[in-house]
């Protein structure tokens, strides 16, 4: 009878492996609030400029339809990271990654939406809406700071020369994840 491999990792061990500290409720919780907010106002104006769009008898752009999609997308991908993290199972290399996939898309939408405000700059809701994906744009960028922060800290922080409390070199392994001596 063949025997089951012990390798497995079960939930708690998972929880266990998971850092209490890895992430920062005082950080994640203005970026995702600032985010479905202005994806959310962001929504709302690509909405209106889908049904004021009168050149060709309804039809409505792909290139509309796809920008729809892909906010979409980077609407329901902030529920996910907060369940991730409430559930303690948002990695950083998952969250480095959803990042990297959010600010290529909003850099790109960014220049696209530029390069229409220059030939369609009469009308004023375009600058409003430039102003929101280059708000939007730009909280991006602080999440992926941020990840990218949290993931170097995770995977080099163990790898650093760290001074004890006399003030000396010490060579011993610290993670960063265990509670640091209070100095005197």
């Amino acid at each position: 009878m063949p025997t089951r491999s012990t390798s497995s990792t079960t939930t708690e061990e998972i929880i266990k492996m998971y850092a209490p500290d890895t992430w920062s409720r005082w950080v994640l919780v203005p970026l995702w609030t600032t985010h479905i907010f202005l994806i959310l106002c962001f929504f709302g104006l690509q909405g209106y400029f889908m049904l004021s769009f009168d050149g060709q008898h309804g039809y409505t752009p792909t290139a509309w339809i796809a920008t729809i999609s892909l906010i979409g997308i980077c609407m329901l991908s902030e529920p996910l990271e907060i369940v991730l993290r409430s559930f303690k199972y948002l990695q950083p290399l998952t969250y480095l990654g959803l990042q990297i996939c959010k600010v290529l898309f909003w850099s790109i939408y960014l220049v696209l939406d530029f390069m229409d405000f220059t030939a369609n700059s009469k009308q004023p809701l375009w600058m409003v809406g430039l102003a929101i994906a280059a708000i939007i744009t730009g909280s991006y960028y602080a999440s992926l700071a941020y990840g990218a922060f949290v993931t170097h800290r995770r995977l080099k922080g163990g790898r650093f020369m760290h001074v004890d409390e006399n003030g000396d070199f010490t060579t011993e392994r610290h993670t960063g994840y265990e509670k640091m001596p209070d100095l005197p």
